[in-house]
């Protein structure tokens, strides 16, 4: 106890302190050394006031620990200077969070070249400071501390001891600078005192020149350098080489895993070697099997959280994750966690987890998959179902950042060329002429999930999972994804595909998706947004396969998530909407005022007037001739051009908007249409008449229309009519129920030759029973309705002739679809053109002439153009 050295002062004063009183008080009585207290102070007390100080000393560490620490700092301290020194040549990686982070911060100007003579003399100056500070400790070296080394174990390898261990690193030390610095003063200096304490390997218990037999009985032995050893030589491998592996293989710690790892990775990204020929005949494919099925006791033996740790570093190491999965892919088959899962589909317990992570490490990608696949419901795996809480334990891997799918080639082309010292004059035209696109492709993140990137993946296929099952997952990944994020990569990916592909079903899913949302989102991935679904809106516009009630549920939806993403628009930012004539004139849709600040819904007037500028541009632009009289029939043509349009918008409308064009229409007091009586009983019955016009179009030309367009159509009008408000509402409705009498015998003749003409017959039976009854009529409407919804798929085919009124009909329909198509041709447009006209002249002649017999000339001109219409429909 006397030996330990003490250093705190308090202590030693007072040890001082007493033991100087001691000697004045006691003195020596006699030769025998015997001792004679002659104070009043009592011995026994000062003996335990004094043992009570030297107890103190039991905190001060003794010499051989402190000797201890030294040697290990050393070491490490050896192995940094060594690593510092010999990287300067290597290619710093820079990770790509903080590459994003510095380019938002400086943009794209990241990089600044320096020149290479300062870059050469700052490195060589802190080289030169490294030598200086490593010098200083190993000259504190002396010659106790160096012999108190050989009595402890180095912590990395417990076979040799810390002072052969700093022997060899200094030794390597030597050996790898002695060749690039030997001229540096500071390293001369150095080197002197490095070679006194150095020590070079012996080659017979260099670990690396030991045979298979030794190393086998070193594993046996428990030897983890051993083991790791005979790992790196797994081609040599024989039964009883594994068998020596497996007997102390759980004694890897989690350092030796993760390296088996990083040297399992670097054999796979070799080149697939030719079987060998060994003993065996087992191919270096095999051989590699056998190495992660070791490999993989190894990992199951790691605590839990070791494992974890060592998973995430091992999928983080890989730089191109899709290249990594894909060699692993050799050794790991996804079948066999296919299996597993289908037998163990809940890993809660610490054995099914460890396993699942195990798979994981080493198949990452497919292993991912198939976890999610079975947690949406996937039809690849029915009967499976990974739960909430498992999947949750995967949180740690499930947030690992990878790169993202939309990074594009003008991205990283722009980013190369951000990094040179100046840009030339042909790229800085580029950046100036396509900025917008450039920020188009910048609106995905450079880098997202990896669960999401995975879940686009299973979701870009083709659709086979559950949606419920789907909105639980992502309600999960909203925990701790950015909705721009999930928004960018899944969801509009989905909605760039037609909904032929994925189905009406799921197209309605992802809008319900995005409108839960409400908000969240970038700048830049709203408009993407806002872009996808006003495309998706023109694509259901033009469409005339999807049944209308679908049409008008998905139109619904995607109207109220325009709405939200509308509201979030800045007004500093105006959104340039989509070129599309359609969205222009038919949809009556939220959109933002010239002002940028109110948002309104389009009016029929409105619509009216954008499509009619359409009709005197197109016909404007339009260079050619039009026949005789048809120019001054286009003067006097848009009463009928307003019908055409009102009769094609019924075609595409929904019910909200047919209530709300049916009620503009009555308010309008001719600013719509001209009628006679400027009534709303007149307007009323107009639009009656084009409602059962419409109808007559459907029943004629089903290929041109939905497939309920009939069905729809009739029960829009049964749902307008009771609606009406207006003061003498008794009067009105008899004028409704005389309206509905007058204009029902339009489908007569057509209604005949189809399968409906019963439930037609019926109708008019019904109505003429009750001829002032406005519920009556109502109801039997609702009969026809219900008759021809289950006659909907004989209604696609009409194999009768066309009625005169049909054809008019659909040349209006035609040419109205025409104007609305920027694509159309130009002749063609004219032709229709011109055949719209000459049936105009001949309807105002039928108009003039009123009850009275046709002429033989006017029939035989109305033969010829019934028939020039009817090979134009052919």
């Amino acid at each position: 106890m006397v030996d330990q050295e003490i250093k705190d002062p308090e202590t030693l004063a007072s040890i001082e302190e007493f033991y100087t009183d001691l000697q004045q008080r006691t003195v020596v009585l006699d030769s025998e050394s015997s001792f004679k207290f002659i104070t009043s102070r009592s011995t026994e007390k000062t003996c335990t006031d004094i043992q009570n100080l030297f107890l103190k000393l039991k905190d001060v560490p003794k010499k051989s620990d402190r000797y201890r620490r030294y040697g290990i700092l050393l070491k490490i301290l050896i192995q940094t200077v060594r690593m510092c020194v010999t990287s300067r040549s290597k290619k710093i990686e820079i990770p790509k969070d903080m590459e994003n982070l510095y380019k938002l911060t400086f943009g794209w100007q990241l990089y600044e070249k320096l020149d290479d003579g300062s870059l050469h003399e700052t490195l060589s100056e802190i080289n030169r400071e490294l030598f200086n500070a490593l010098l200083k400790r190993v000259k504190e070296i002396d010659c106790n501390i160096y012999m108190n080394w050989t009595e402890h174990d180095d912590e990395d390898n417990s076979s040799m001891t810390l002072q052969r261990a700093i022997g060899l690193e200094c030794h390597f030390f030597i050996e790898n600078t002695r060749d690039e610095y030997g001229d540096v003063a500071e390293y001369g200096h150095l080197l002197e005192c490095l070679q006194q304490i150095a020590s070079k390997p012996d080659p017979e218990n260099n670990i690396e020149s030991m045979d298979l037999t030794d190393l086998c009985h070193g594993a046996k032995e428990g030897r983890r350098d051993c083991i790791v050893a005979l790992f790196r030589r797994y081609k040599d491998w024989d039964d009883s080489t594994v068998d020596a592996i497996d007997s102390n293989i759980s004694s890897l710690s989690k350092e030796d895993c993760e390296q088996l790892l990083e040297h399992l990775a670097n054999e796979l990204a070799q080149e697939p070697q030719e079987e060998s020929n060994s003993d065996s005949g087992s191919s270096s494919t095999e051989k590699l099997q056998t190495y992660s099925l070791c490999l993989a006791k190894a990992l199951v033996a790691q605590d839990i959280g070791d494992l974890y740790e060592i998973t995430i570093k091992s999928i983080m190491r890989s730089e191109d994750r899709e290249a990594a999965d894909a060699e692993q892919q050799r050794v790991v088959d996804a079948s066999d966690f296919e299996r597993f899962m289908k037998h163990n589909s809940s890993f809660s317990s610490a054995k099914n987890l460890r396993a699942v992570l195990f798979y994981l490490c080493l198949n990452t990608r497919p292993t991912l998959k198939i976890l999610l696949k079975m947690s949406i419901g996937h039809a690849d795996y029915p009967g499976v179902a990974v739960s909430h809480d498992d999947l949750m334990l995967l949180l740690p891997i499930l947030k690992i950042r990878t790169h993202s799918k939309n990074e594009s080639l003008v991205e990283s082309l722009h980013a190369k060329c951000s990094e040179r010292e100046e840009g030339s004059k042909l790229l800085n035209e580029m950046r100036y002429l396509n900025k917008k696109r450039l920020n188009q492709y910048r609106e995905s993140p450079g880098s997202v999930s990896l669960v999401i990137r995975v879940l686009r993946e299973i979701c870009e296929n083709e659709p086979a999972w559950d949606p419920n099952c789907l909105a639980w997952l992502l309600q999960m990944l909203y925990e701790f994804c950015e909705p721009a994020e999930i928004v960018g990569e899944i969801f509009i990916p989905l909605l760039r595909c037609t909904p032929d592909k994925y189905g009406t079903a799921f197209f309605k899913y992802f809008l319900v998706e995005l409108y839960k949302l409400k908000g969240g989102y970038t700048p830049d991935c709203r408009n993407a947004l806002i872009r996808e679904l006003e495309i998706k809106l023109d694509y259901l516009y033009r469409s005339d396969h999807l049944w209308r009630y679908c049409r008008e549920e998905l139109l619904l939806l995607a109207t109220a998530v325009l709405e939200h993403l509308f509201c979030e628009v800045e007004s500093d930012t105006p959104y340039e909407h989509l070129d599309s004539n359609y969205l222009h004139v038919l949809q009556p849709y939220p959109t933002t005022s010239a002002e940028d600040e109110p948002i309104y819904r389009l009016t029929l007037l409105e619509a009216l007037g954008r499509f009619d500028q359409l009709r005197r541009s197109r016909m404007t632009e339009e260079d050619c001739e039009l026949p005789d009289g048809a120019s001054s029939a286009s003067s006097s043509s848009s009463y009928s051009f307003t019908e055409d349009f009102l009769r094609y918008v019924f075609l595409k409308c929904t019910r909200e908007q047919f209530i709300q064009y049916g009620n503009e229409l009555l308010d309008s007091a001719g600013e719509i249409i001209d009628c006679a009586d400027n009534s709303k009983q007149a307007y009323c019955d107009a639009l009656v008449r084009l409602t059962f016009e419409t109808m007559l179009f459907c029943l004629e030309f089903p290929q041109c229309t939905a497939q309920d367009s009939l069905v729809f159509l009739v029960n829009c009008l049964k749902e307008f009519l009771p609606k009406v408000q207006i003061p003498k509402k008794d009067a009105f409705q008899k004028g409704i129920c005389r309206s509905l009498d007058k204009h029902a015998i339009i489908l007569k003749e057509s209604v005949a030759r189809t399968v409906v003409a019963p439930t037609y017959d019926y109708l008019i039976m019904a109505m003429d029973e009750h001829p002032l009854h406005l519920t009556h009529k109502l109801r039997a409407l609702e009969m026809f309705s219900s008759k021809c919804r289950s006659y909907t798929e004989p209604l696609r085919t009409y194999a009768g002739p066309h009625t005169p009124l049909g054809l008019r009909l659909w040349l209006a329909h035609d040419l109205v679809q025409e104007v609305l198509d920027k694509q159309g041709n130009s002749e063609i447009f004219m032709r229709k053109l011109a055949d719209y006209f000459k049936t105009e002249q001949e309807q105002r002649q039928q108009q003039r002439v009123d009850e009275e017999p046709p002429t033989t000339e006017t029939t035989t001109t109305t033969t010829t153009a019934t028939s020039s219409i009817t090979e134009e429909t052919s």
